[in-house]
């Protein structure tokens, strides 16, 4: 109910590790689902980089129009993240 949707919106959700295809979508339900903060942590992989993590949907959105090598894949899952939900704050590291 009501008490519940403020205890979500009050609370902080941790990611840390590889920001796979996994992490995104875990990352997606618990923004739209009204988490007050999420926080999201990675090794700075560059979200063009061949390597960096597969099936992660919300980086390839985040980084469309930017130049390889200007952005990580934490902060092109954010910049999406933060544009589905714009009352939760997410962060990147």
């Amino acid at each position: 109910g009501v008490e519940a949707q403020k205890r979500m919106g009050a609370s902080t959700f941790f990611v840390l590790g590889d920001l796979d295809g996994v992490a995104a979508e875990a990352c997606k339900n618990i923004v739209l689902a009204g988490v007050g903060t999420l926080r999201i942590w990675d090794n700075g992989m560059d979200a063009y980089d061949a390597n960096a993590p597969p099936g992660n949907f919300l980086a390839t959105a985040g980084a469309a129009g930017k130049a390889a090598g200007s952005i990580t894949v934490a902060r092109a899952m954010r910049d999406t993240l933060q544009e589905m939900n714009p009352f939760c704050f997410v962060e990147c590291r």
